[in-house]
């Protein structure tokens, strides 16, 4: 199988400066696997869906929740046979990836927005401190 993989690991060598993200990484990836078993609100996720790149993830946190199967995303398991179903879905079906990379950057203009996620702060608080 000929996959080109691009991976990011920790790490003062090999870790890519954020400034580059978006060009060396998110702008070079046709989706985003993160198999993680705890999650809150994923920075990296949030940034793959703002570059139109669809996530293969676990169904944890708050992209599990809001995120839709077959949309934005592909829900997996965290086991090497679901990751690879999920890849090789979408490497055999280009037309429901480019779908899901439609998807995933309208599902982050709607809700990642910053003017829109500083009025809910601001309608909350205004709200609890009454």
């Amino acid at each position: 199988m000929d996959i080109d993989q691009i991976n990011i690991l920790y790490g003062t060598e090999s870790r890519l400066a954020p400034d580059r993200m978006v060009s060396d990484f998110y702008h070079k990836i046709d989706c985003l696997i993160l198999a993680s078993e705890n999650e809150g609100c994923s920075n990296v996720i949030t940034e793959a869906l703002a570059c139109g790149v669809p996530a293969v993830c676990t169904k944890i946190g708050y992209h599990g929740h809001a995120l839709t199967d077959g949309d934005e995303c592909l829900f997996v398991e965290k086991s090497t046979p679901s990751i690879l179903n999920a890849f090789l879905k979408l490497q055999g079906d280009k037309e429901l990836l480019e779908h899901m990379k439609r998807r995933a950057r309208l599902f982050a203009e709607e809700h990642h927005d910053i003017r829109k996620v500083a009025l809910a702060y601001s309608m909350f608080f205004d709200e609890i401190i009454q």
